[in-house]
């Protein structure tokens, strides 16, 4: 059902449905995800359940909310969808307002939505939500609509008078501190520098650590948050008043050792990054992922700061723990633009990580970087840790890079590279082999 969903395949929808298949990710939340609206017409005139709710995906229009599909929203809604299912207090509106898109929320709150709304894992209202995200212009938009102001919505917005009104003021019934941000943590966040000036009287909280229960910083310091939201005005003061540039995160599940560093190249902010290495900051410090800021950099596609760590003297064939070198790690994720940026500034085709050569990483879903790293030079026969072949990988999980390798002289060196296009049902691929010899 999830692959149906994925290749908006209507006909094999369509079969599911009649089967009796119940599987709302697949059949509804999927499509609305994806903006498959055929996919959704198909189940909607099947009689499907528009509300179908699970504590993972919430609905449908969770979905398409999050994903920016304003077509998908109006055909949910005129089908009969509830604007106002939540799960544990997380509603459409809080997804459209998280993702920044002003016309879904305008659309939703013409239908009902109710604005006030807290999630009850975080207290946060959808303004929160769309302020923490960088979407001040929907936040104005939703106290347009009678949204509740208060201490984080007022520093979120740098209005600095009702800020230092409502620091006092007292907080809603339920409401968890180590779930929220102090608002310090907001004007850090949201950039705004003479706010965070007057709000930061105490020094000790340049590097001080939010509890380690909190759902959205988890150990973070005021510069990871401004660092992260590219907010380098703040990153430099902070900076300038004896922040340290090479402060890891807390021992937290979710951010433990990250630098500051980290969080600017996972989000590409170039600005940030540039301030914090002019401060000192490690090029090659190793978060707990195994991850330097150079690899974060490199998986999340951030082109202008994977240049920019590469001019400061990041080295293109460190793998720290993560066992990848930076072209591998663009193979694997089918940057094909990073490849080029990384072999022009010294990336070697045949620089092996532990475990793989770029060619290897690339073999199970890029073909188009197969074909690429093979026109430059990589050997198509590469081995690697336990003596596996790219044209392994390819065998298990890439058939169209199978077929290119075989054409480039790849040799088939054993029977586990059939045994592996078998295990997996590659008929495709199981025929190109045997052809192959």
């Amino acid at each position: 059902a999830a692959a149906a969903a994925q290749a908006g395949a209507v006909d094999v929808l369509r079969t599911l449905l009649q089967s009796g298949t119940k599987e709302p990710w697949c059949l509804v939340h999927h499509p609305a995800w994806k903006g498959h609206a055929d996919l959704l017409r198909t189940y909607i005139a099947a009689g499907g359940d528009v509300n179908a709710l699970d504590d993972y995906s919430g609905t449908a229009l969770h979905q398409a909310a999050a994903g920016g599909h304003a077509q998908i929203v109006e055909l949910l809604l005129k089908a009969g969808a509830d604007a106002n299912l939540d799960t544990k207090g997380w509603t459409a509106l809080h997804a459209a307002a998280s993702g920044g898109h002003r016309p879904i929320v305008e659309r939703l709150v013409r239908a009902g939505a109710k604005i006030d709304v807290v999630q009850q894992w975080g207290n946060w209202r959808p303004i929160h939500t769309a302020l923490w995200h960088g979407h001040p212009d929907v936040a104005r938009l939703l106290l347009d609509h009678g949204a509740r102001m208060d201490v984080f919505v007022a520093v979120g917005l740098g209005r600095t008078e009702d800020a230092l009104r409502l620091l006092d003021a007292p907080r809603p019934e339920g409401f968890k501190q180590s779930e929220n941000p102090p608002p310090v943590f907001w004007a850090a966040r949201c950039g705004w520098l003479p706010l965070l000036e007057r709000l930061l009287r105490d020094k000790s909280l340049l590097g001080k650590e939010l509890p380690a229960d909190h759902h959205y910083l988890e150990g973070k310091t005021l510069l990871h948050v401004a660092a992260e939201a590219g907010a380098a005005d703040v990153v430099r003061w902070l900076i300038a008043q004896g922040a340290d540039a090479k402060t890891a995160t807390a021992n937290t599940k979710w951010f433990y050792d990250c630098t500051p560093l980290h969080l600017a190249a996972a989000e590409g902010r170039i600005d940030a990054a540039r301030a914090l290495l002019d401060a000192g900051a490690d090029l090659e410090a190793v978060a707990q992922s195994g991850y330097t800021p150079l690899l974060v950099a490199v998986n999340r596609d951030r082109r202008d700061v994977v240049a920019l760590l590469l001019d400061r003297g990041a080295d293109a064939e460190a793998t720290a723990t993560q066992r990848r070198t930076a072209l591998c790690e663009a193979a694997a994720g089918g940057h094909l633009g990073l490849c080029k940026l990384l072999l022009a500034r010294g990336a070697k085709l045949g620089g092996k990580s532990p475990t793989q050569t770029p060619l290897h990483a690339a073999a199970a879903e890029h073909p188009e970087i197969v074909e690429w790293l093979i026109a430059r030079g990589a050997d198509a026969n590469a081995g690697a840790a336990g003596g596996l072949a790219p044209l392994h990988v390819a065998a298990r999980d890439g058939p169209e890079s199978l077929a290119i390798l075989l054409r480039h002289g790849a040799m088939v060196s054993d029977s586990k590279v059939l045994s592996e296009a078998l295990q997996r049902q590659h008929l495709q691929s199981v025929r190109l082999l045997l052809e192959a010899g």
